[in-house]
């Protein structure tokens, strides 16, 4: 019962870090874009071009400085994940949302960095957390063969997570969903279609450009 109330506790406080920090971007994310279409920028969120979005949302939350000493030293001490290692889907099933989200963009945010942040950390997060959930749940079962065959064939683990993400990022900005279709596109994912698309991405100028740390990123 103890425990209970320990964890309870716990993803209030993460929850109450969310609120504030959504809050926080808001605003900071309102300055920056004044600060780049002037004075008549306005509004709470005054970016029509996606990609300009994209690129002032990175600012953001850098600017923001997400982590603050305290959720630091929970996240440390929870240690709940590492894009190189499979999580315990015991322990990752049981956090919540807010906990396994957060875990994913601290594991990004912690230097050393993997690689650079993502465009939209926050987005970036989301697609890594559901990813790793499909393959702790074993839905669906292909999710984890995807997983192990993408390793297999050279992949690192976070690269393979990466190459997942491709596919459901497709779903998420069309605002779809169809299971037999999201395992037919996994049946496809490979190796060398990975890493001819991060190339591809990495040397596209403009704001979704990476640049890479000796490795290839997604």
């Amino acid at each position: 019962m103890a425990q209970h109330r320990g964890k309870q506790k716990r993803r209030e406080k993460l929850k109450r870090r969310r609120k504030a920090q959504k809050a926080a971007v808001v605003r900071r994310r309102h300055l920056v874009g004044r600060r780049h279409l002037g004075d008549d920028a306005g509004g709470t969120t005054p970016f029509g071009d996606r990609a300009f979005d994209d690129m002032t949302e990175r600012d953001a939350y850098e600017a923001d400085q997400p982590f603050d000493d305290e959720l630091t030293e929970l996240l440390e001490r929870e240690a709940l994940y590492d894009a190189e290692l499979m999580p315990d889907a015991e322990a990752w099933l049981g956090a919540d949302e807010y906990e396994r989200q957060m875990a994913v963009e601290y594991f990004h945010w912690k230097e050393p960095r993997p690689h650079e942040l993502a465009p939209n950390p926050r987005l970036h997060a989301v697609l890594h957390a559901v990813i790793e959930t499909q393959i702790a749940a074993d839905e669906p079962v292909e999710a984890r063969q995807t997983l192990l065959r993408l390793t297999g064939e050279g992949l690192t683990r976070h690269d393979a997570i990466h190459a997942m993400a491709t596919v459901l990022t497709e779903f998420v900005f069309e605002q779809r969903w169809d299971e037999a279709e999201y395992v037919d596109k996994f049946a496809k994912l490979s190796r060398e279609a990975f890493l001819g698309l991060a190339e591809e991405v990495s040397t596209t100028p403009g704001p979704h450009a990476r640049t890479r740390k000796g490795r290839r990123e997604r």
